[in-house]
C-alpha cells in the first residue's frame, strides 16, 4: 500500500486534471480560513491573551459592584482603598490609580500625554521593571514630596531621542517641576494606552469613609492563595462595610476578577462574531465537500475497479482524503495571508482609537494552532465525508450499473443534506451581517441635529499649580472665549465637557415631592457643562425657553437646560420650564436647579451607549462649576488647519505651557467614536456577501450535477410527452425543498445568534423583521436562480441524444 506522500503525488496529478474545481476549492477554503484567522486573532487578543506580565492571571482588579448595574465597575474612594488594603491579607501590593491628562513642558514644546497617577507600589504587583532607572519610592507618594515621573519608551524616543542622560532631568509636569526617574519598556502602556506615570501623593487619613478620589484598584494574589479565597475574603469585607458604613456602602458588594477580564457584554459580542465567521468556514467546507462528492460520483467506476483489484476501502478513503488535504493545505496558506492582510486593515481603521496595550493582535502560535484545527475540520468535512460515502457503496452494483451508463453511487441524500446545512449557516450569518450593516448605515447617516464639518474642536486642561484658584481657572476660559470671539475668522465659540453624540457623565437626580426609598430609585441621567453660545455654535434651536447667558454666573440662581427625554421622563405631561430638580441621591447633595430651557436630545447617552443608557440629560452653565478640563468648539471660516492654528495661538497667549489635544473637526470626532461598529459592520458585509455567493454556488453545483446525472431520465420523460415546464418544475421543486429547509433552520439559528450582537446594534433590534424578511427573500431568490439555470439547461436536451447517453 503506497505511503501517504505517494498518495499526495497521485492526488496532485488528479487535481491538475480539474483545474477549475481545484482553484474554486482553494479560493473558497482560503477565504473561509482567512476570515477565521482574522477573527480568532481579534478574539484571542481581546479575551484570552491577557497582560504581558509574569503570571498575569494572578493580577486581579478589585471594585465595588451595584447589583442593579452588574456590568459597571465602581472604583474605590481613597479612604476605602487605604482601609481595605490594610485589612485584607490575600492580595499583595494592592495598588490604586486614576488616569488623566499630564501636560509636559520644558522640552521642545508643551505636550499633553495620557498619564497615570499611581500609588508608589503600583509597579510591584505587575513584576515589570524599567529599562532605565527605577520605579517609585514609598516616600514619593506622600503629600508635598518632590514630584517624580516615569516615561514610556516612545516618549523617551520621540521627545528625548533615546538619550540615556534623561534620568535625573528636570521637566515641568502639570505646571510643577518633576524629575525623570525611569523609562518603561517598549510597548508598556499600563493600564490601557497611557504614556507617563507620576506618583499619587495623598494622605488617606485626611478623608472620611467613602471620600477622596475614586481609584482603580488592583493587585497580585499572594503566594498560595486561590482566586476563590480572595473572592471570599473581599465578600466578607463588603458585608462588614454594609453594616458599619450603611450611608456609603449599603447594597454594594465587591468584585474581584482577573485584571484583563473583558466586560460580559463585550465578551458576548466577540464570541458571537467568532461564531458567525466559523459559519463562513462551515459554508466553505460543505461547499467543497459537495464539489468533491460530485467529482467522486463521476469517478465511481475508477474507484470500484480499484476495490475490485484488491484495494481496501481505506485506500479509497485515503485517495480522496489526500486530494482534500492538498486543497485544504493550499487554502490554509492563502487564508493565513488573507488573515494577515485583514489585521493590517483592522489596525488602519482602529488607529484613531487604539485598544488597550495588552490587546495584541497578531498571527502567532495560538492563531496558527487555531488555523490548523480549522484546516483539520475543513479536511475532514471536505475529504472524509465523500470518502466514507464512496467507500460504503456496493462495488458489484456500481460495476453493473456503470456498464449500463448510470451510477449507483447514492450521493443525492447526503448532497442535499450538505446544501441544507450550507443554506442554514448562510442564513444565520447573513442575518447577523444584515443587522450590523443596517446599524452601521443608520449610524453613518444619522442626523445628529448639529453642525459637523463646520465645527472644530480641541481640548484643554488646567492644573492647580498654574491656576491655583477656581477664579483663575474660570478667568482663563472666559478670556479664551473672548479672544476667540474677537477673531474675524471665528463666527461662534463655546466650551463644554461633553460634545454632542458622546456619552455625558451619569448622575442621579431627584424632584421635589417624589418618593425615593433607596438610592437605586433615583433616575440616572446625563449631565454636561456648557458655556453660553453652545447651541448656537452647533446650530441647534432650543425647543422651549432660553439659552444660558453671562448672567448665569457662580453667584446667580442655579439653572439648567433639560433635553426632551429628561422632560418626558421626569415631568410627563407638564411644562418643565420653571420646575426644579436636584442632582445626587439626596436633596442635600446638590443645589436645587431651575429649568430655564428645553433642548433636543442630542444623544447625551452617547452613540455607543444608547443600548445601555437612557437618553435623558441636562446642561449646566460652566460658570456655575469648577471645571479644569473643557473642550473648545468653534465655528468659523477657513480650513481645519487654520482654525487649529488660531486655537493654539490664543491658548499660548494666555498660557504658553498649556497644550491642546484631541484636535479635530466634529465630523471626525463622531466618525472616530463609531469606529468599532464601522469596522465590524464592514467586515460582516464582506462575510455575508461571501456566504451568499458560496451558498448559491453550492446549490447550483448540486443542482447541475443532479440534472446531469438524470439526463437519461429527463430524456425518457420528454420522449413520453413531458413538457419543458414539467421538467423545470421538477428541478425547481427539488431545489425549493432544500431552500425552504435551509431557511427554516437558519432563521431559528439566526434568532439565537443575533441576540449576542445587541450591545453594538445601533437603532436595530436583534429580531428586526425587515432584515429577516430581506435576507430570506435574497437567499430564496438566489437559490431559485441557482436551481433555474440547470433546470432550463435540462429542457434543452434532445430526447434521442439523452436516450443514447452512456
Amino acid at each position: 500500500m503506497p505511503a501517504f506522500p505517494e498518495e499526495l503525488r497521485f492526488a496532485f496529478r488528479s487535481l491538475r486534471k480539474t483545474p477549475v474545481l481545484s482553484v474554486v476549492a482553494v479560493l473558497t477554503l482560503g477565504l473561509g480560513i482567512g476570515m477565521n484567522a482574522l477573527m480568532f486573532s481579534l478574539v484571542y487578543g481581546a479575551l484570552f491573551r491577557g497582560l504581558p506580565f509574569p503570571e498575569e492571571e494572578r493580577i486581579v482588579r478589585i471594585s465595588w459592584i451595584d447589583p442593579s448595574a452588574p456590568n459597571d465597575w465602581l472604583n474605590l474612594a481613597v479612604r476605602d482603598f487605604a482601609d481595605i488594603a490594610a485589612e485584607q491579607t490575600t492580595v499583595q501590593d494592592m495598588a490604586g490609580l486614576y488616569t488623566g491628562t499630564v501636560n509636559v513642558s520644558g522640552i521642545d514644546r508643551p505636550v499633553r500625554y495620557s498619564g497615570v497617577f499611581l500609588t508608589p507600589n503600583g509597579f510591584e504587583s505587575l513584576q515589570v521593571h524599567p529599562v532605565l532607572g527605577r520605579t517609585f519610592l514609598e516616600e514619593e507618594g506622600r503629600p508635598g514630596a518632590p514630584l517624580s515621573i516615569i516615561i514610556g519608551h516612545h516618549v523617551w524616543e520621540n521627545s528625548f531621542a533615546l538619550d540615556p542622560s534623561v534620568l535625573g532631568r528636570t521637566i515641568r509636569v502639570n505646571g510643577e517641576e518633576a524629575t525623570v526617574v525611569g523609562v518603561m519598556p517598549e510597548g508598556f502602556k499600563f493600564p490601557d494606552t497611557q504614556d507617563v506615570w507620576v506618583p499619587f501623593r495623598v494622605n488617606p487619613l485626611e478623608f472620611g469613609p467613602g471620600e477622596g478620589r475614586q481609584l482603580q484598584v488592583y493587585g497580585r494574589l499572594a503566594d498560595g492563595v486561590t482566586h476563590q479565597q480572595v473572592v471570599a475574603e473581599f465578600a466578607g469585607i463588603a458585608a462588614r462595610y454594609d453594616r458599619v458604613r450603611p450611608e456609603t456602602n449599603r447594597t454594594l458588594s465587591m468584585r474581584v476578577e482577573k485584571f484583563s477580564e473583558t466586560p460580559t457584554d463585550m465578551k458576548l459580542v466577540f464570541l458571537t462574531l467568532l461564531a458567525t465567521v466559523i459559519l463562513v468556514l462551515l459554508v466553505a467546507c460543505t461547499n467543497v465537500a459537495n464539489l468533491l462528492l460530485a467529482r467522486a460520483a463521476g469517478r465511481t467506476r475508477e474507484l470500484a475497479v480499484n476495490v475490485a483489484l484488491g484495494a481496501s476501502k481505506g485506500r479509497v478513503i485515503s485517495k480522496l482524503f489526500a486530494e482534500a488535504f492538498l486543497l485544504v493545505g493550499a487554502g490554509a496558506l492563502l487564508g493565513i495571508a488573507l488573515g494577515w492582510l485583514g489585521l493590517r486593515l483592522t489596525f488602519a481603521l482602529a488607529v484613531t482609537s487604539p485598544p488597550p496595550f495588552w490587546f495584541i493582535f497578531k498571527i502567532d502560535t495560538p492563531v496558527l494552532l487555531f488555523v490548523l484545527a480549522a484546516s483539520a475540520l475543513a479536511a475532514f468535512v471536505a475529504g472524509m465525508v465523500p470518502g466514507l460515502r464512496v467507500s460504503g457503496s456496493n462495488i458489484s452494483t456500481i460495476l453493473k450499473d456503470e456498464g449500463r451508463g448510470s451510477s449507483s453511487l447514492r450521493i443525492g441524500r447526503l448532497s442535499r443534506f450538505l446544501v441544507v446545512s450550507e443554506l442554514a449557516f448562510s442564513v444565520a450569518l447573513l442575518v447577523s451581517a444584515g443587522l450590523l450593516v443596517k446599524g452601521m448605515v443608520r449610524m453613518r447617516n444619522l442626523d445628529h441635529g448639529i453642525f459637523q464639518e463646520e465645527v472644530f474642536t480641541a481640548r484643554v486642561g488646567l492644573f492647580e499649580t498654574d491656576f491655583p484658584e477656581e477664579a483663575d481657572r474660570r478667568q482663563f476660559f472666559t478670556d479664551l472665549q473672548e479672544r476667540l470671539r474677537n477673531r474675524p475668522e471665528i463666527l461662534s465659540t463655546s466650551l463644554t465637557n461633553a460634545l454632542p453624540g458622546f456619552s455625558a457623565q451619569r448622575t442621579p437626580v431627584g424632584i421635589p415631592g417624589a418618593d425615593y426609598a433607596e438610592d437605586r430609585d433615583y433616575p440616572r441621567v446625563g449631565v454636561a457643562w456648557i458655556s453660553p453660545g453652545f447651541f448656537e455654535t452647533f446650530g441647534v434651536d432650543l425647543v422651549a425657553g432660553r439659552d444660558f447667558t453671562i448672567q448665569d454666573g457662580p453667584t446667580s440662581e442655579p439653572v439648567a437646560i433639560v433635553n426632551e427625554a429628561f422632560a418626558d421622563r421626569l415631568f410627563p405631561g407638564e411644562d418643565p420650564l420653571g420646575l426644579q430638580f436636584w442632582s445626587g441621591s439626596s436633596e442635600s447633595d446638590g443645589p436645587m436647579r431651575t429649568i430655564v430651557g428645553v433642548s433636543p436630545d442630542l444623544y447625551m447617552e452617547g452613540l455607543m451607549g444608547r443600548n445601555r443608557y437612557h437618553p435623558s440629560g441636562y446642561y449646566v452653565p460652566t460658570a456655575q462649576g469648577d471645571l479644569r478640563f473643557l473642550t473648545i468648539a468653534v465655528r468659523g471660516r477657513g480650513t481645519p488647519q487654520a482654525l487649529s492654528r488660531i486655537l493654539q495661538e490664543e491658548v499660548a497667549v494666555l498660557h504658553a505651557d498649556t497644550p491642546l489635544y484631541s484636535v479635530r473637526t466634529m465630523a471626525r470626532a463622531l466618525r472616530e467614536e463609531i469606529w468599532f461598529v464601522d469596522l465590524f459592520g464592514g467586515l460582516f458585509a464582506v462575510f455575508g456577501g461571501l456566504a451568499l455567493l458560496l451558498a448559491a454556488a453550492g446549490l447550483y453545483a448540486v443542482m447541475a450535477t443532479s440534472v446531469a446525472r438524470r439526463t437519461r431520465e429527463v430524456g425518457i420523460r420528454m420522449a413520453l410527452g413531458a413538457r419543458a415546464t414539467n421538467v423545470v418544475g421538477m428541478v425547481l421543486g427539488q431545489g425549493a425543498v432544500q431552500i425552504s429547509l435551509g431557511l427554516l433552520v437558519g432563521l431559528i439559528f439566526a434568532g439565537l445568534l443575533s441576540r449576542g450582537l445587541q450591545s453594538i446594534l445601533f437603532g436595530v433590534e436583534p429580531w428586526d423583521p425587515y432584515v429577516f424578511f430581506l435576507i430570506s427573500g435574497v437567499l430564496l431568490a438566489s437559490g431559485l436562480l441557482a436551481s433555474l439555470i440547470p433546470a432550463r439547461r435540462a429542457t434543452q436536451v434532445d430526447p434521442v441524444e439523452a436516450l443514447r447517453t452512456d
